[in-house]
Formats: structure tokens, C-alpha cells, sequence
């Protein structure tokens, strides 16, 4: 289907559809991302202008009551289909609810030279085993970038994504798999890519990430929590946060570029790092904490100009060198006093609700700026979308939505919530000495 520039305003559901539209329109691809340099002139949207659920919900004549709990208002929502969308522009412009552009269970979706945008929740949503394959597309100014689970798989090649105002690309709820190829993720305010709560395999290669974890200077701008990863050939560059983190599961980490972070490697599980330039490290080139399991292998690395090489602390295995290049190994006892200090006071500001917090135009709108959100550690919903969430009872540290989102993660929380509790315990044992 080939469909002329300008706007359509609606919301399309498509169910045991093959379905391909075509934007009739040129675009321009950049020489160094190879993604689409601005949205294309064809535009699908569930509403023309930035309005709340309720107000859509009354004048929207597309879609009944029971379709709009179902489909939850996104503009494309597809089911059991086969699609190819190629050279459109898809925004989601309704707020004060986690709706997304696109929104696909059980579906092949093919995504070439497209934008997409949502005001309040993800852009896109891939989810019940769905097939994403994205090449040359962009996501600017977004909540979020792209969520993947259930069993689905996603590829993105030559993908720009940009100023989020949460999480890049975002892997959870037992996604078989996400891949990255030459794929360029910045400026988002939390994790450029976050893999977590079962998410099995991860592969990174040809991409670059910077000036991600604005809002989240303890997290990593690659976020890898009890999963498989191949990060290869790829930079992380002009961090506040942490280069790349790994917590449970496993990673391969070779011909890495980390510069101009605080830390550049933080691990804590079985990883092997090879051949990879870490410079400029304000704190250490690689911290080993606590082991969940396994060991650290390093390779031919080179760490430059970094306040420490490796930092490991008095816990953790020592890190097994191979090849020619040996690096300084500091042990810190006290290390976890020290995180333990920092989950208390992290704990104190979210239960007083203190701490800064800009998301622009949703926060404006939201006037939740000035407080410090939080969200369901199992499907990322914020607190300003739910009417409460409850803090893990043990750690205090995690928050879900409800139960049954506390128990489908506790099997991925529970070593945390144990290394959790017992930093916080050993610095309250260290304050009333």
C-alpha cells in the first residue's frame, strides 16, 4: 500500500493481517549513523495534538471501550500479523497513560527508514513472541525508545536513537534475544540499553554509545543484568555513569572503546574482557565487586589515565590475566560499607520522595520534575502511572507494581536483594561503632 505525505490521525488495529505500507515520500540517510536524518513527511498519529487518555477516549470515534482496554490507544497495533512499514513517521501523543506507537504480539514486523515517538511510555512495544527487525530508523525526543519481552526477538541495524527521556532500548520480561549493529544510542536521561529480569541473550557489535545516564549516574550506559552478552567493536564515550555493567549471567567484551567515564567496567559475574582501550576513568578502569559467580579474564587490554586500573574488592576473586599486558590491582576492604552507604541514602530520598528529576515536556505536564520517580523493577511502569508501589520488604531497594510482578522477578532479584541487605547492615554495623 502506497500512501501519500501528510497526516492520518487514528488508531489502526490489524489482527492475522499481512500488511505492507510504503511512504511515498524521499528521504535523506546520514553518512555516519546510515540512519534517517529527519521523520518523513508521512505521518500516522492516534491524536494531532499532546492530550490525556480521557479526552481522546470521548472524541475518538475508531475504536470502542473494549478495544481501547485491549489495544491500549496505540496508533498501529498489531496481532498474529506479517508487516513491513517502510518510510513513516508513527507518533503517540496521548499522556498520563503507558501507550505506545506501535504495539505488536505475535508478529513479524520489518521497519525500514520509519521514525517513531511516544510522549508517555515506549515507542515501540514488541512483545508474545514477536519478530522486530528495524534497519535505518530513528527514535528523537522520546519517553522511551524501544521494549522488547515475552519471548520476542529484536534486530536493529544502522538505528539512531537520541535525548530519550528514559531508557534507549530496553530488554526484559524473558526476550530471547536483542541485537545491536552499528546502531547509535545518546543523550538518553537513563540507560542507552538495559537487558534484565530474563532477558537470555544480548549482542552488541559496530555500535557507539554517549552522554547516556543523565538521571542515572549508578547504572551503566550498558545495563546487563542475569543474561548472556557479546559486546564487539563498539564505544562508549563522555559518561557520567558507568561505562558498561554486568550483574549475573555472563559477557564477552572485546575491541571495546570506553572513555571519559567514572568507571568503565563494572562487573559482577563471569566475563572475559580482550583487546579493549579504557581511558580517562575518573574512578578505576574496571571494578570487580562481589561475585554472584564465576570470574573476571582479562586479555590485552590497555587502561590509561584512569585513577586505578582495577579495583576489586576484599570479597571478590582476583582478576586472571592472559597475554602480555599486567595491570595494578587495588583491593578496597571497606567497599561494601561503602555501597552499602550509598543504598541507604538512595533509600532515605526515595521514601521522602527528594532528589531532581527533569523529564521535560511529560514532567512539565505531569509536574513531576522536582520528585524523584521510580518504576516497577519487573515491567518498568513509573509511579506516576500506577497508583502505588510497594518497595521490596527485604532490601527495600526494588519497587514493583504489584505482586505478580514481585514474584515473576524474584528469581533475578534475589541475589541482589541478599548483596543489597548485607551492604546496608554492614554499614550500620560500621555507624555504631
Amino acid at each position: 500500500m502506497l500512501v501519500r505525505p501528510g497526516v492520518y490521525v487514528g488508531t489502526y488495529v490489524f489482527t492475522d493481517a499481512t500488511i505492507d505500507i510504503v511512504g511515498d515520500c524521499n528521504i535523506e540517510i546520514n553518512a555516519t549513523t546510515k540512519a534517517i536524518n529527519k521523520d518523513p513527511a508521512i505521518v500516522f498519529t492516534n491524536t494531532s495534538v499532546p492530550t490525556t487518555i480521557d479526552k481522546w477516549a470521548n472524541g475518538n470515534k475508531q475504536i470502542n471501550a473494549l478495544n481501547l482496554v485491549n489495544v491500549q490507544s496505540s496508533t498501529f497495533f498489531f496481532k498474529d500479523c506479517k508487516i513491513s512499514l517502510r518510510r513513516i513517521s508513527v507518533y503517540e501523543k496521548i499522556i498520563h497513560h503507558p501507550i505506545h506507537a506501535i504495539s505488536c504480539q505475535n508478529t513479524d514486523i520489518t521497519l525500514m527508514q520509519c521514525a517513531f515517538y511516544s510522549k508517555c511510555s515506549a515507542s515501540f512495544s514488541c512483545f508474545e513472541r514477536s519478530k522486530l527487525n528495524c534497519k535505518s530508523c530513528r527514535s528523537v525526543g522520546s519517553f522511551r525508545g524501544i521494549l522488547t519481552g515475552n519471548k520476542s526477538y529484536a534486530s536493529l541495524t544502522d538505528c539512531f536513537i537520541s535525548e530519550l527521556t528514559g531508557i534507549g532500548v530496553e530488554a526484559t520480561d524473558e526476550t530471547e534475544r536483542i541485537s545491536l549493529k552499528h546502531c547509535t544510542i545518546t543523550k538518553c536521561k537513563k540507560q542507552g540499553l538495559a537487558v534484565y529480569n530474563g532477558a537470555e541473550m544480548a549482542k552488541i557489535v559496530d555500535s557507539h554509545f554517549e552522554g547516556n545516564c543523565i538521571l542515572t549516574p549508578k547504572e551503566g550506559s550498558i545495563q546487563l543484568k542475569s543474561c548472556r552478552a557479546l559486546v564487539k567493536n563498539t564505544s562508549v564515550q563522555n559518561q557520567d555513569s558507568i561505562g558498561i555493567v554486568i550483574e549475573g549471567g555472563s559477557g564477552n567484551f572485546h575491541n571495546v572503546n570506553i572513555k571519559n567515564c567514572p568507571t568503565g567496567v563494572l562487573c559482577q559475574a563471569n566475563v572475559e574482557i580482550a583487546n579493549c582501550s579504557i581511558s580517562r576513568c575518573s574512578n578505576a578502569g574496571i571494578t570487580i565487586c562481589r561475585h554472584i559467580k564465576g570470574s573476571v579474564i582479562l586479555e590485552n587490554n590497555t587502561i590509561t589515565r584512569c585513577l586505578m586500573d582495577i579495583r576489586r574488592t576484599d570479597t571478590s576473586q582476583m582478576p586472571v590475566f592472559k597475554g602480555l599486558n599486567r595491570h595494578v590491582v587495588i583491593t578496597v576492604p571497606i567497599m561494601e560499607v561503602l555501597e552499602g552507604a550509598t543504598y541507604e541514602n538512595l533509600r532515605k530520598s526515595r521514601r521522602k520522595n527528594t532528589g531532581s528529576l527533569n523529564i521535560g515536556p511529560v514532567g512539565d505536564v505531569l509536574e513531576i520534575n522536582k520528585k524523584a520517580a521510580t518504576i516497577c523493577a519487573h515491567c518498568g511502569l513509573c509511579e506516576f502511572m500506577v497508583e502505588d508501589l510497594k518497595a521490596c520488604g527485604d532490601c527495600k531497594m526494588t519497587y514493583y507494581c504489584s505482586l505478580e510482578c514481585q514474584q515473576k522477578a524474584w528469581k533475578f532479584h534475589k541475589p541482589h536483594c541478599k548483596s543489597y541487605v548485607k551492604a546496608r547492615r554492614a554499614y550500620k554495623k560500621q555507624q555504631t561503632k
